[in-house]
């Protein structure tokens, strides 16, 4: 990483007003969490290049994860989506912040948006690879992390009582990555929360089994078995 920030800032040096440079070097920064400087780089960014939505979401990404500024953040995924509007990053965004702000119906709306352009996304990809691979058996997928949406989702459905759409989001979320214990932990408050303790159970179980696989502890804190 040392390595890496100092050959953008040399590049920087040669072409100044040069804005991947600039979004390179915050990239960088943030991973190292050098979040004022990241901050710094992505707003050169923007000057450079300011009608990029991705510029403008990584902004957002440094505002609401590394500062907590929620409103300056939503209004950095809002210009990220003014220049591009399929941007599901920055719809995902919205709708965590939208979450942690308890505007949950703007919240489903956000994530709705993120779960359909990242699913567009996708498909885009699989039909690029399916090309580049000449038919073989060789796509590869997309980072599109739809499952997060479809679970994200689910969890605002939740809140709004909205169970049996809950259940449905999770169930889609477990669709794209069978074997992530939080969405079997949360499908299973889902069923509980329907009168369905018998699936619940199971789906708890699952759960727990999961979760030692993959070292996680999601259901070692969880108050599934406090609620029985």
């Amino acid at each position: 990483n040392d390595e890496a920030l100092e050959s953008f800032e040399k590049a920087i040096e040669y072409d100044p007003k040069n804005a991947l440079y600039w979004f390179s070097k915050g990239d960088v920064e943030m991973t190292r969490n050098k979040n004022d400087e990241a901050l710094e780089s992505f707003e050169k960014a923007i000057e450079y290049d300011p009608k990029n939505g991705r510029y403008w979401a990584w902004k957002g990404d440094v505002l609401m994860q590394r500062f907590e500024k929620y409103d300056e953040a939503l209004q950095s995924y809002d210009k990220a989506i003014e220049y591009d509007q399929t941007n599901h990053l920055a719809w995902s965004s919205k709708g965590e912040i939208s979450a942690i702000q308890k505007n949950y119906d703007d919240a489903l709306n956000n994530y709705k948006k993120a779960i359909e352009c990242a699913t567009d996304d996708l498909e885009r990809t699989k039909r690029q690879m399916y090309e580049v691979s000449k038919g073989q058996d060789t796509i590869i997928w997309s980072t599109v992390h739809i499952h997060d949406n479809w679970c994200s989702k689910g969890d605002v459905e939740m809140m709004l009582k909205k169970y049996d759409d809950a259940l449905q989001s999770y169930d889609k979320a477990i669709e794209y990555d069978p074997e992530n214990p939080r969405y079997w932990l949360n499908k299973s408050y889902a069923e509980k929360s329907l009168g369905k303790t018998v699936d619940a159970t199971k789906s708890y179980k699952i759960a727990e089994t999961l979760d030692v696989k993959r070292n996680l502890n999601v259901t070692k804190d969880s108050e599934w078995e406090d609620n029985q």
